[in-house]
């Protein structure tokens, strides 16, 4: 009998700052320390003021910042490098997140006893911005497209091929294997294993523990880590929701579950909260809806590729208008 995937589970903390909260929080630091413009201090300053999560998570990633300048390859001393070695640039974001995620302090993200998700992301494999989306070729034939502010761990070994996503959403085509090797998908609310299939996942929200599966050709066996023995088959048409130790099957897919791969937002009478919440994951910055017209339904396909056309394409037909008070903070409101 085959032995079903078995890994750690990490439980979330309702008290925890939410992941994308202390990323945002990471981004400011390495973005209003390299040459802030003074809309860049107006904008994190907004940010900061629109909720009190924002303001925590910048007070404790500035501290741990200051600690680790004087202890690990700093932004400062980054930056001291790059000057002289003209020729190897200046250094990226991405390298100065890394810095904030792996050096001296690993308490920088392990604030409620473990290692955040936050970091994970960060130091991932393979990751993306917002508004981003990256094809990945797998070295049996196999294909991932990861979505926008997504990542995963790829950890092919001589006994198995696991990939793990550590956050987003991820759409995985599977090849066969000349090794035979099992394909292993890892989430933090169990295994997922397919056959011969294309399948879409997405963990969006590391406070809850549900994993939304749905599967497009063949099938996929989801094992919930608390119920390793136990698995439920999903077929290709069918839509899933995982957790830590149940799978709930939906009575019908969501609609344009995956339509981000053809690079659009396909939406039936969804309310305008959920769209705004959605199209906010494709573009950096805050993007907040009136909760006055939350409930508004939007029917349509929107391009992913330019929110802010989305954004006008809806002004023209609901009754709401689009306010700018920086180009990175931006309300849809009533229309006056």
């Amino acid at each position: 009998m085959r032995k079903p995937p078995i890994f750690r589970r990490v439980r979330p903390d309702a008290a925890q700052i939410p992941p994308e909260v202390i990323a945002a929080a990471a981004d400011w630091l390495v973005r209003l320390r390299e040459a802030p413009s003074p809309a860049d201090v107006e904008a994190c300053t907004l940010w900061r003021q629109s909720h009190p999560h924002h303001e925590l998570a910048w007070q404790r990633m500035a501290a741990l910042g200051e600690q680790i300048h004087d202890r690990t390859a700093s932004f400062g001393q980054l930056a001291g490098h790059a000057l002289r070695h003209p020729q190897l640039g200046r250094p990226s974001r991405r390298q100065a997140l890394k810095v904030l995620a792996t050096g001296g302090l690993v308490g920088l993200v392990i604030w409620q006893g473990y290692v955040h998700p936050a970091r994970r992301r960060w130091v991932a494999d393979y990751r993306t911005r917002p508004g981003e989306q990256r094809r990945i070729a797998l070295a049996d034939g196999g294909e991932l497209l990861l979505n926008t502010a997504s990542a995963v761990d790829i950890r092919y070994s001589g006994d198995q091929r696991l990939v793990v996503l550590q956050a987003g959403e991820v759409m995985i085509r599977t090849a066969p294997d000349r090794q035979n090797r099992p394909f292993v998908l890892q989430t933090r609310a169990g295994a997922i294993t397919p056959v011969g299939t294309r399948f879409i996942v997405r963990d969006m929200d590391a406070r809850t523990p549900v994993i939304a599966v749905s599967v497009q050709e063949g099938a996929v066996e989801l094992h919930p880590v608390d119920a390793p023995a136990s698995h439920t088959r999903v077929e290709a048409g069918q839509q899933a929701q995982l957790t830590f130790d149940s799978v709930e099957m939906l009575d019908a897919p969501a609609a344009g579950a995956d339509s981000w791969t053809r690079g659009m937002l396909v939406a039936d009478q969804m309310p305008l909260g959920e769209f705004i919440a959605e199209l906010g994951r494709y573009r950096s910055g805050v993007l907040r809806c009136q909760p006055e017209l939350a409930h508004l339904p939007v029917t349509g396909a929107f391009p992913l590729a330019d929110t802010d056309r989305t954004l006008a394409m809806l002004a023209e037909v609901l009754p709401i208008e689009i306010r700018r008070t920086t180009g990175w903070w931006v309300r849809v409101a009533a229309k006056t």
